[in-house]
């Protein structure tokens, strides 16, 4: 009942403005109100731009948002320069009210923000990260390969992870963190299966590790299409190594530990960060894959030097990272505290909408040595 609420609430306000806002259009274009067929239509609008826009858990609201969003924003600065006196002209005030009140600038920028968010989608980058340490380790360090969110076989190009791989292999890591939601609700069990079989193909020296996300096992949804035991087996059959709140030695200098997700079911009833660590050395640099950003004090409480999540998606959509950070939650990018690490990838996909404007898809090569 409270959703329902909110919504009402929302849809309340957003047509209140889509009404007001489609009367300044309709009369810079010279439409009267006079006719009943014009009122008609502008009621009609309001109501199916303002419902499109509560709907912002589907394309079509989020496209409707942003063309808003980008409308309300340019009348607000064409409302400021006309108090400007440079443009008190009645030429300069003429093109303000043109590029900013008819509508069409935007509409065609919000078109062409989500044109770029596509766009953002679809292109994978690399970030490189340098994590230093006093804890003795061999000449040069080591390499990993952070790979995460790919959602495969939802809203990205499935060709985009196959040609990836090969990318990720030349990069050379000495070992794979596959820091969960690999694969989502909206992804097949034969997807399923070609995606860990990519990822546990990826070229390197000491394996291929996953921790689960909170989409991994599909708890969203009444039509699962594939069961936890064919979800484990496609990844243990392609040598993956699942990290199931415990750790293991990589070339007896790394302790790799992993969690399971904190969503799934009640976080409190997963195993501590002391638990997962229990008889860990913590003379030996210690990284713990966690899906989420989350319980950074306990781990460094643990001796934790390094953690690399994901889940955040770098906000995906602006302004929502903004106001994650806003929020003092972990977004995207590296945290120090106390000598800890924090890395939070953006992911190699994204959830839900094919489109990125806030931070880019990508997979992490993080550099650790002495």
């Amino acid at each position: 009942m409270r959703i329902l609420a909110a919504l009402a609430v929302i849809f309340c306000i957003l047509a209140v403005y889509v009404f007001f806002w489609l009367g300044r259009v309709f009369a810079f274009w010279g439409i009267s109100f006079n006719r009943k067929s014009v009122r008609i239509a502008r009621a009609a609008l309001t109501v199916v731009i303002a419902a499109l826009s509560c709907g912002f858990l589907s394309m079509p609201g989020i496209v409707a948002l942003h063309m808003l969003g980008t409308c309300a924003a340019l009348e607000g600065i064409g409302w400021l320069l006309c108090k400007l006196p440079v443009f008190q002209t009645q030429g300069a005030l003429k093109w303000v009210r043109r590029i900013c009140q008819s509508g069409v600038a935007g509409i065609f920028i919000a078109l062409l923000i989500v044109g770029y968010g596509y766009y953002n989608m679809n292109h994978i980058v690399c970030t490189e990260y340098f994590v230093t340490t006093e804890k003795p380790m061999r000449k040069g360090g080591y390499r990993i390969a952070v790979v995460s969110d790919t959602h495969f076989g939802s809203i990205q190009d499935k060709k985009l992870l196959r040609e990836g791989i090969a990318e990720i292999s030349a990069q050379r890591p000495d070992f794979v963190i596959l820091a969960g939601d690999i694969v989502e609700e909206g992804t097949s069990l034969k997807e399923l299966r070609e995606a860990f079989k990519l990822l546990g193909g990826i070229d390197n020296q000491y394996g291929v590790y996953y921790v689960y996300g909170n989409h991994d096992r599909q708890p969203y949804t009444n039509s699962r299409t594939f069961t936890n035991e064919q979800l484990e087996r496609a990844i243990t059959e392609n040598g993956i190594e699942i990290l199931m709140n415990g750790f293991v030695s990589i070339n007896d200098e790394i302790l790799l530990a992993g969690r399971d997700d904190g969503a799934w079911g009640n976080v409190r009833k997963r195993p501590s960060a002391a638990e997962t660590l229990a008889g860990a050395d913590t003379e030996k640099f210690i990284i713990m894959a966690d899906h989420q950003p989350v319980e950074i004090e306990e781990n460094i409480a643990c001796g934790v030097d390094l953690q690399v999540s994901g889940h955040t998606h770098g906000g995906q959509i602006w302004p929502v990272g903004l106001f994650t950070e806003w929020a003092g939650r972990y977004n995207y990018g590296r945290y120090k505290k106390e000598g800890f690490d924090l890395i939070v990838s953006s992911g190699y996909a994204g959830w839900k909408y094919p489109m990125r404007t806030g931070k880019h898809c990508e997979f992490v090569m993080v550099m650790v040595g002495e």
